[in-house]
């Protein structure tokens, strides 16, 4: 049974990587044909969507076989062995809960879109619909498979690997680092466009208050350009941070096990300084890292955001203008924007050698 799995998980992956070649190919060769020739795939962008959903559901099922989803161990790693068995047998059932409305929900609109045809294909759009039952039955499959019911009661290994992951008695196993850590996982999975709409719901129905409808520029009214702004703010800054936290915690905790740590303390030097005098900045250089990715991504502006909270920015910008076709200022959106990012790499390769010392330029 484990060979089988094996072999279709190859399958998909294989299906995976063809897909992608298929959109790489009409995407790209749709910009080539419209510009040199001024023509066009005309089915391009359809089939390109199309291929994206099933490149979604079935890299699901491949990280469903490499236990590569999101874990919750370090929620239920205080319990006993007894608690860990019940928690994990409790998610199986409700990760099968969840596939069997996934089947049932994606089986009754393939039945309802069977024989509604797509604007430009012609295909029938129960294609796109059974994405959701094609993931539904293997996801179950590899569920109930006997490699999946094992990972059930071996939670002995599974606390074992934690506890030597988390043995280091200065900062971890401490009630205020699960509780730090908590919000930065959640912050973390979550996307940021469902947050934007769970705020701005929370706004609405329990505050009885809606962000201004239109713009306000700083100049003009701060008032409520600061009542448009902040919640967008907010909610980026929330996956933001917790990606900073992430990185700036593991990379610190790497850092303390290291000799000059153990001769700091040798000194006498208290757990404060030991700790952020000189272990930060020997670890801040992987955040800096993060944080210059981070804010080229911000330079691009967040689409979603800027379209959920009104707010004209660039990355809305550009998609009206690519939903316009209006070339010159996409290319000038893309200019200005690659000049940013290079001068921001080279800001933050310059920032290296003054964070840590051993890092020189010839």
């Amino acid at each position: 049974m484990t060979r089988v799995i094996d072999a279709f998980c190859r399958l998909v992956e294989i299906l995976i990587a063809a897909f992608l070649a298929v959109m790489v190919v009409m995407v790209f060769g749709n910009v080539v044909l419209r510009y040199a020739f001024n023509s066009g795939i005309i089915v391009s962008e359809e089939v390109s969507r199309w291929l994206f959903l099933w490149v979604t559901f079935l890299g699901a099922i491949v990280a469903l076989r490499e236990h590569g989803h999101l874990g919750s161990d370090f929620l239920i790693s205080r319990l006993p062995v007894l608690g860990k068995k019940i928690c994990l047998v409790l998610g199986h059932l409700l990760m099968l809960y969840a596939t069997w409305l996934v089947f049932f929900g994606a089986l009754a609109q393939v039945r309802i879109n069977l024989y509604v045809e797509a604007p430009v294909t012609g295909a029938s759009m129960a294609f796109v619909y059974g994405t959701g039952v094609v993931f539904a039955v293997f996801a179950a499959v590899l569920l109930l498979a006997p490699d999946g019911a094992v990972m059930l009661v071996d939670t002995g290994s599974q606390a074992g690997a934690l506890s030597a992951a988390l043995d280091d008695a200065t900062v971890r196993r401490r009630f205020t680092d699960y509780a730090a850590r908590i919000p930065t996982q959640v912050g973390y999975a979550l996307p940021n466009f469902w947050v934007a709409l769970l705020v701005l719901l929370l706004l609405n129905r329990v505050f009885h208050w809606n962000p201004p409808l239109f713009f306000s520029p700083l100049l003009e009214d701060p008032s409520a350009n600061l009542q448009q702004m902040i919640w967008p703010a907010l909610v980026q800054a929330w996956a933001f941070s917790a990606t900073a936290a992430r990185v700036t915690r593991s990379s610190l905790l790497e850092v303390l096990g290291q000799d000059f740590i153990r001769t700091a303390r040798g000194k006498g030097l208290s757990e404060w300084s030991v700790a952020f005098r000189h272990g930060l900045r020997s670890a801040i250089i992987p955040v800096v890292t993060i944080g210059g990715t981070q804010l080229g991504v911000l330079l691009g502006g967040t689409v979603i955001l800027e379209t959920v909270f009104g707010v004209p920015g660039i990355g809305q910008a550009l998609v009206q203008s690519a939903q316009m076709r209006d070339y010159p200022v996409i290319q000038s959106f893309a200019v200005v924007l690659v000049a940013l990012v290079l001068l921001l790499n080279l800001g933050i390769d310059l920032l290296y050698a003054f964070l840590d010392p051993r890092v020189r330029y010839a």
